[in-house]
Formats: structure tokens, sequence, C-alpha cells
């Protein structure tokens, strides 16, 4: 056991902090803007702007062959339903990372537990 599971702990719960921070961003509206004085608070409205999936496939069928593959159709197509599965990949990410939070958590207890049983033993 090391001090690194409780830097992991600490590192998973500000991510997981982070992630429900900026999510709470869409659909949030302000007063504090000329927008807002002009066309009402519903006008500013957070919404996700930009879902965007990139992907690569790596194959080489020649040496000097091209190694990386990338197909801009395809991006487009796969980001066009990932976006239409939002709710449920939002969900999923949001699990994701709690369930880091909760094994990162087993870790640092594990590393506290440790150090205050050789704390307790240093007493005696």
């Amino acid at each position: 056991m090391s001090k690194h599971h409780l830097d992991n702990y600490e590192a998973a719960k500000k991510a997981h902090a982070e992630a429900v921070s900026y999510l709470a961003i869409i659909g949030k509206t302000t007063k504090h803007t000329t927008v807002a004085s002009r066309e009402g608070e519903a006008a500013t409205a957070g919404s996700l702007t930009t879902f965007k999936v990139n992907t690569q496939i790596n194959f080489q069928e020649t040496d000097g062959g091209t190694n990386y593959h990338n197909s801009t159709a395809f991006d487009a197509a796969i980001s066009t339903a990932a976006r239409e599965q939002w709710t449920a990949l939002r969900d999923r990410a949001l699990g994701i990372l709690d369930a880091k939070v909760v094994e990162t958590g087993k870790g640092a207890r594990a590393y506290l537990a440790a150090q205050l049983a050789s704390i307790d033993g240093a007493k005696q």
C-alpha cells in the first residue's frame, strides 16, 4: 500500500465532481447577459453544441504502406448515432466515473487502515 491510492481516490473524486458541474451547465439560464435582457432568460439556456467522435484504425498491409486510416464520413455518422443516444451515454459516463470513485476509495481506505494500524502498533 502506498500514498498513490489516496491520490488516485482524490483524482477520481475531482473528475466526477468536474463532470457533474460541467453537465449542470446544460439547461442552465442566466439573467445577467444582454441576450437575457433582450430575449428573455430562456434564450440563454446552456446546450450541448459539439459532440464528435473521431476514430482511427491502425493497419499496415505492406511495408511502407499506410499505417493509420481515417474516415470522415464514418466519424460523422457515428457522431450522429452517439448524439442520438446522448442521455444513455451521459448516464453511462457518469456511472464509469462514479465506479472509479468507489474502486479507488477501496484502495484509499485500505491504505489509511494500514497507516492507522501502524500508528496503533507504535503506541504499544
